[in-house]
């Protein structure tokens, strides 16, 4: 039994313009708004996030057109995962500074989460041509090519991307993925291999060699590294669904349907239990429970998705209330 539960993260890279520290000084004199400015810089290094945001957002009162302090108010937003504010602080410094190569990789990433493909896309490929060798450019685009199905762009870009800075291992992890997506094993092994010899830490990449190897009927390494994803994280987002492909293919259907119950009761919500649950129990002849798991599972699939779609539709109206006062 064959699964494709692939995870892919989005890696974005930010660089940081660090300024030097100081102190208050007198609000009326001209140097008050560079004091006042470093002080939120200071609140900034230090992570004091809610301090440095109530500082910028003053600077930006007095001066909408402060690029510098939207530039801190977009990583605040960043670091505290507020997409509708770093979508509109992103957003107001591309108007200011169109060829802004941080704003054009957030927002990016935003649109991309967005499901507003053709728009992130516009982004990244801006982005790529101010700086060629933007490592956080070429990784996002090339995410996005995979995404849209256009794998053969997707490698051109990411290996690109692997030229750049040969020691990201989500780089390589994120090809082996798509080359196990496309069915393409042995570069898809060798790309998860690779990553995790440069980030013994790497979890989705030991994940993506389970299911390769399961689907080679390569038993012994898909346990191994099954094994080791249990001793580094034994809560690891469908672990259970990965040990019972295991056990089926081992010719333990009973097990196999005993971790998949056990996904369910874990996470009740996740339709990928119940199409395994399904399989297992039409391999077992028990067609009433296969047919039951399978619309269970085809309910919550189109539940899950209708629900992706309101939270992006939320998120684009909720940005008329978001604009800071």
């Amino acid at each position: 039994m064959k699964n494709n539960y692939l995870l892919l993260d989005i890696l974005v890279l930010f660089s940081l313009t660090i300024y030097s520290q100081g102190n208050y000084g007198d609000e009326q004199s001209g140097s008050y708004a560079d004091s006042l400015f470093k002080v939120g810089e200071r609140y900034f290094l230090e992570n004091n996030f809610d301090e440095a945001k109530k500082i910028f957002i003053k600077l930006l009162n007095q001066d909408f057109d402060d690029l510098q302090s939207l530039e801190y108010l977009s990583q605040i937003a960043i670091a505290q995962q507020d997409l509708s504010f770093t979508k509109f602080y992103c957003e107001k410094i591309l108007i200011l500074d169109p060829d802004n190569i941080d704003a054009l990789i957030s927002l990016g990433v935003i649109y991309f989460n967005e499901h507003l493909l053709s728009e992130a896309e516009a982004l990244f490929v801006k982005a790529i041509n101010l700086e060629p060798a933007n490592e956080s450019a070429l990784y996002n685009l090339g995410v996005l090519y995979g995404t849209k199905g256009e794998f053969h762009k997707a490698e051109i870009t990411l290996n690109h991307a692997a030229q750049i800075n040969p020691l990201n291992s989500k780089i390589y992890q994120t090809l082996g993925l798509f080359y196990l997506q496309n069915q393409s094993y042995v570069d898809a092994e060798s790309n998860l291999l690779k990553a995790i010899s440069i980030d013994k830490n790497l979890l989705e990449a030991r994940k993506g060699l389970i299911i390769l190897y399961q689907n080679q009927n390569r038993l012994d390494q898909s346990s191994k590294y099954i094994k080791e994803i249990e001793t580094v994280s034994a809560n690891y987002p469908q672990l259970n669904l990965l040990i019972a492909n295991q056990k089926f293919l081992e010719g333990e259907t009973d097990s196999a349907i005993t971790y998949a119950l056990k996904e369910i009761q874990e996470k009740p919500d996740q339709a990928d239990a119940y199409y395994i649950l399904s399989t297992l129990h039409g391999l077992n002849g028990e067609e009433i429970k296969s047919n039951n798991a399978f619309a269970k599972a085809e309910k919550l699939f189109i539940k899950k998705n209708v629900e992706l779609l309101d939270e992006a539709i939320m998120m684009r109206k909720s940005l008329k209330d978001s604009i800071p006062k």
